[in-house]
């Protein structure tokens, strides 16, 4: 049930260790973790005398969870049952933002594979944010959130334009049971915040818009994507690319940050 689930439980102490010492965790954090299990990460988190709370879905796992903590004497983590992404989206978002307030927190997590993508964007993007995102991940989805210039893309840009992710080690399926088909990796988000979007005045849903729209267009040219996005000339989209010093034959995966920002700003003014 658990592999249907996507839930491959954290077995060597190790990776717990390094999650905990990646994200810098102390007593004085409170720290949110995803998808709890069985608990090796969580007690790991505990120990550190931090408040935590872990989210865990399956019901089961989640008494039995709960009755370890007991157990033990473990006094310093909550345990809630509920899907993760109700809580950060519908019915129970109301119940999330109260669990924080106004108080940093930070989310240390091994994720379902496949939550990975889906779950990273909610966690960029809900309010308050996650100062730091410690997670293990697949690690392919690893490689392709660290990646630069000219091999960007979309998890990338919309991970960096909020924070600065690191990978920090390689973990082999064997630390997993189940054991995984693929080999996974210890990756942090770091300094996440909205700094990018207020600064340049720039909301971000027009943001991911147009680079949605660029990454998905299928020549996956810049000036394919702005005839089609923003209804422009052929002559148009290249004189604006002229204007940034961006040649004519750029693609996604090779513009900066800063490259990006002049692009919505010239659409925002035309519109």
């Amino acid at each position: 049930m658990f592999t249907r689930l996507g839930q491959h439980f954290l077995v060597c102490p190790w990776v717990a260790e390094r999650m905990r010492d990646a994200a810098k965790i102390t007593s004085e954090d409170t720290v949110l973790e995803i998808g709890p299990g069985r608990g090796a990460l969580t007690r790991v988190l505990a120990h550190t005398g931090a408040r935590v709370i872990a989210i865990e879905k399956d019901e089961a796992l989640a008494r039995e969870l709960h009755a370890t903590l007991t157990r033990k004497t473990i006094q310093n983590v909550s345990v809630l049952t509920g899907d993760i992404r109700d809580f950060l989206t519908r019915e129970k978002k109301t119940d999330f933002a109260l669990l924080f307030g106004n108080q940093p927190y930070k989310v240390v997590a091994n994720i379902p594979y496949y939550l990975s993508s889906r779950l990273i964007r909610l966690l960029l993007t809900i309010s308050p944010k996650p100062s730091t995102l410690a997670l293990t991940l697949q690690k392919e989805v690893a490689e392709r959130m660290v990646a630069v210039v000219p091999r960007m893309n979309l998890l990338a840009l919309s991970v960096q334009i909020y924070g600065i992710p690191h990978i920090i080690a390689s973990v082999p399926a064997s630390c997993f049971n189940p054991r995984p088909k693929i080999d996974s990796m210890i990756v942090i988000i770091e300094h996440i915040n909205n700094n990018f979007f207020i600064e340049n005045k720039i909301s971000e849903e027009i943001f991911f818009a147009f680079v949605r729209h660029a990454f998905s267009t299928k020549r996956k040219f810049i000036t394919h994507a702005l005839r089609s996005y923003a209804s422009l000339h052929n002559n148009e989209a290249q004189q604006l690319l002229t204007q940034f010093s961006i040649p004519q034959n750029a693609r996604p995966e090779t513009l900066t940050l800063s490259q990006w920002t002049l692009l919505i700003r010239a659409l925002n003014s035309r519109s």
